[in-house]
């Protein structure tokens, strides 16, 4: 997966010198970072950042779905970043796809009163 350059720069960071090894390491002694260790970090930074309750890993999926096609992102693009084998399933991932100021309606009466 693409890293965007900001990411690089604090997994560099954050990774000082080393070279080889488990990015993140759970705290069981085990090398897998599982979706359960990821939800209690996220609910401890969310806490200490004054966030309020309900993010999860899964909620950050559907926030970067709709924010990437709020900023112009191609929805197949979106679609591959996900991992997602129906563009229906990224659609639903959209937040916002029924905010009527997205409806091709407005569009439309803007182009056919600008015409006229």
């Amino acid at each position: 997966m693409a890293l965007a350059p900001p990411v690089v720069r604090a997994l560099d960071e954050y990774l000082e010198e080393r070279s080889d090894g488990p990015i993140f390491l759970a705290t069981n002694g085990h090398d897998r970072y599982g979706y359960k260790l990821a939800y209690e970090q996220l609910l401890r930074l969310c806490k200490t950042a004054g966030l309020p309750a309900g993010v999860s890993p899964h909620s950050l999926r559907h926030s970067y779905a709709t924010e990437s096609l709020r900023l112009g992102a191609a929805l197949q693009d979106v679609q591959d970043a996900l991992g997602h084998a129906d563009p229906r399933t990224t659609r639903r991932y959209d937040r916002s796809r029924h905010n009527l100021d997205r409806s091709p309606n407005y569009l439309l009466a803007s182009a056919l009163t600008n015409e006229a």
